[in-house]
C-alpha cells in the first residue's frame, strides 16, 4: 500500500555532512579481519560438511528400509531361466483369470541401468528389453 522509499540522510538535509570524519581502515585492520572471517567461515563449512553427511547417512538408512520391503534383492545372470511378468494384465482389467507369469524366458544380458535382454528357451530374443523388477 504505501510504497515509501527510504531516504538517505542527504535526501532529507539537502546538505551533506562535511565534519564527518571516516577513518579508512590500515593493513593490520583489515589482515585481522580477513583471518577472523577465514576462521569463521572455516567453522561454518566444516558444519556444512558434518550436515551434509548426517543427512547422506540418513538417506542411505531410508533407502535400505525401502528397498528392503518389496523389492527383489537377487542377482540375474545371463544364462537363467526366469519368469517374466504379464504386464498386459494389469492394464487391461478382463484378463484376472490369466496367469501373473505365463511363460518362461533365459536372460542373455543384464545392463546397467536394470533392464533384462531375454530369449524364448527355442532360442528366438525378445524385440525389447524388460526392466529387472518384471523378471
Amino acid at each position: 500500500m504505501n510504497e515509501r522509499e527510504p531516504r538517505l540522510f542527504s535526501e532529507t538535509t539537502g546538505v551533506l555532512p562535511d565534519d564527518v570524519d571516516i577513518p579508512s581502515p590500515d593493513n593490520e585492520d583489515i589482515e585481522k579481519y580477513v583471518q577472523a572471517r577465514a576462521e569463521s567461515d572455516g567453522k561454518v563449512i566444516d558444519k556444512v560438511i558434518a550436515n551434509i553427511e548426517k543427512a547422506q547417512e540418513r538417506q542411505k538408512e531410508a533407502y535400505k528400509r525401502r528397498t528392503k520391503s518389496g523389492t527383489k534383492r537377487f542377482r540375474i545372470t545371463p544364462g537363467m531361466e526366469v519368469l517374466k511378468k504379464n504386464e498386459r494384465k494389469r492394464e487391461r482389467h478382463g484378463q484376472t483369470m490369466e496367469p501373473d507369469w505365463p511363460n518362461v524366458f533365459r536372460v542373455t544380458e543384464v545392463t546397467d541401468n536394470n533392464l533384462v535382454q531375454l530369449e524364448t528357451l527355442d532360442g528366438k530374443p525378445l524385440k525389447t528389453r524388460t526392466p529387472y523388477a518384471s523378471v
